[in-house]
């Protein structure tokens, strides 16, 4: 293969560019009780060397808190409130990367964009390892993707219609 059907190949990410409509779209679906615009991507995050791999979710913490809870399952600081210089990281990375709350990572994206964060909050769900939270502008930065975004999370009432409801979504917006 050369390098130009290797690239061919590679995955193009997906930017949702009108995503305040699309959410309204979606909120107003039967059986939906949240929905929030989000960036993920994968990325490394450090502490001097040895960098390990995380996904990485940028959102806004107090509607994603509702799709999925960060605050309940903190054991240290916070995610509610979080900085755009700040990351919430799981309890399992954190001793990998031998840190606690207060001090300083590096995450560097697929992008090949680098900063450095304050952690904020560690949290544990007791299921291996988790993702790194950040604030959705922070997210969009650092996967650059301007005002734009790549998912949107919904939330159901009735997790058994997800089917239809996806069916729905399908139709009525033009993402996958």
């Amino acid at each position: 293969l050369s390098s130009t059907e290797i690239e061919q190949r590679a995955p193009q990410l997906k930017f949702i560019d009108d995503y305040p409509q699309v959410v309204e779209t979606i909120r107003r679906l039967p059986n939906v009780r949240e929905v929030a615009p989000v960036v993920t991507g994968q990325a490394f995050i450090s502490k001097g060397a040895n960098p390990i791999g995380v996904a990485v979710v940028g959102s806004e913490p107090q509607l994603q808190d509702r799709i999925t809870p960060v605050t309940k399952d903190l054991i240290a600081g916070k995610y509610i409130g979080l900085g755009s210089d700040e990351i919430v990281i799981d309890g399992e990375l954190a001793e990998d990367l031998d840190v606690s709350s207060g001090e300083r990572v590096r995450v560097t994206s697929g992008t090949g964009a680098s900063d450095s964060f304050t952690i904020a909050g560690i949290y544990s769900r007791g299921q291996g390892r988790g993702s790194a939270y950040v604030t959705l502008r922070t997210g969009q930065s650092l996967f650059g993707l301007g005002s734009k975004v790549n998912a949107i999370y919904v939330k159901l009432i009735d997790i058994y219609d997800a089917d239809s409801v996806a069916d729905r979504i399908m139709a009525l917006v033009p993402y996958e």
